[in-house]
């Protein structure tokens, strides 16, 4: 009975790290502009993530477009196309750095409402302002030098975090 008992509490505790292992933390959120291609990997690794391509191509999108892309899906199920449940495209190859956080599925959504709580609560908050691109409401704050963006798009939630002002650039049709 005490081998069952031991058995099923490491399983718990190995299934409860593989679970928080693939969240993302506030400290992340905080400092992730500022990280280089190898504090990327060694932060992102850890939590399970993992670069599926650099300078990825999607021309639909210019802020991921010629970004490198990470995400938390296993091998097997990681492709560009796929929608991971938690993506990061990291573009800091230029002066004007933005790094795109897309949550997907249900278990994703906690995540991003950790870090929502934790910004609101860190961050001072610019404006709110309505996007035509998305057709959502975009929440801006700054900690002073770097803006984060968050809103909601149907079954997707995002964080964009970006050194310069996206709202007439991006954010517009």
């Amino acid at each position: 009975m005490k081998l069952f008992k031991l058995t099923s509490f490491i399983v718990l505790l190995f299934i409860f790290n593989c679970i928080n292992a693939q969240n993302l933390d506030f400290d992340f959120i905080k400092n992730c502009i500022n990280y280089s291609d190898e504090e990327l990997i060694v932060n992102l690794t850890p939590k399970g993530f993992r670069l599926i391509t650099k300078e990825h191509k999607n021309l639909g999108d210019k802020l991921i477009n010629k970004s490198d892309y990470y995400s938390n899906k296993a091998d097997k199920e990681a492709t560009v196309e796929d929608n991971a449940e938690t993506a990061i495209f990291f573009n800091g190859k230029r002066s004007k750095k933005t790094v795109f956080i897309s949550f997907t599925q249900s278990q994703s959504f906690n995540n991003f409402n950790n870090l929502e709580v934790d910004i609101k609560k860190n961050f001072k908050k610019e404006n709110v302002f309505q996007s035509e691109k998305y057709e959502s409401s975009i929440l801006k704050f700054s900690n002073g030098e770097v803006l984060y963006y968050l809103f909601k798009e149907e079954d997707t939630y995002y964080i964009i975090i970006a050194n310069s002002p996206l709202e007439d650039n991006y954010f517009k049709g």
